[in-house]
């Protein structure tokens, strides 16, 4: 099935997961020894950004699937006592609470933290305002197959 295209989101995704991908692998020699799951992290949510760009810029509802699933982990940084799980993937423009200050930023990073137990740091949550606008973009692009319509020719005869 065909989808109309969304050539911003196709290039955040491409360019953001080129990004991801490029990162951690220069990041990969700089790991602490036996540490390198943050990197792989890295790494495979840049793949899953590329293939959701590349899907998406080729009409394929699959892609817009994969874009739901890439701009939903990038929506919400959370750091607190006991968990932290950070997930940014290219251009982000963030609004949030960081400590005790309300901070506010545009970059082009790449972020990967999955943690339990995560303790002597400050207190961080923050929306990712530009994953919000591309989930809400999304949200109008069917991702499910049309239903298929067989026309069946019967004949009859009397007998």
């Amino acid at each position: 099935m065909r989808i109309a295209r969304v050539p911003i989101i196709v290039a955040l995704e491409l360019l953001g997961g080129a990004w991801a991908i490029v990162g951690g692998i220069a990041t990969w020699s700089l790991r602490p020894a036996g540490n390198g799951w943050p990197c792989a992290l890295l790494i495979g949510g840049g793949l899953l950004s590329v293939c959701a760009g590349y899907l998406l810029g080729r009409g394929r509802a699959q892609g817009v699937r994969l874009s739901f699933v890439v701009q939903g982990i990038q929506l919400v940084q959370l750091v607190v006592p006991k968990f932290a799980f950070v997930m940014v993937l290219g251009p982000s423009v963030v609004v949030g609470l960081v400590g005790n200050q309300l901070g506010f930023r545009a970059a082009i990073e790449e972020q990967a933290l999955l943690r339990f137990g995560f303790d002597g740091v400050p207190l961080r949550i923050e929306a990712n305002l530009l994953a919000i606008a591309c989930l809400l973009a999304l949200r109008g692009i069917p991702h499910s197959p049309a239903p298929t319509i067989v026309a069946v020719d019967v004949e009859v005869s009397a007998v």
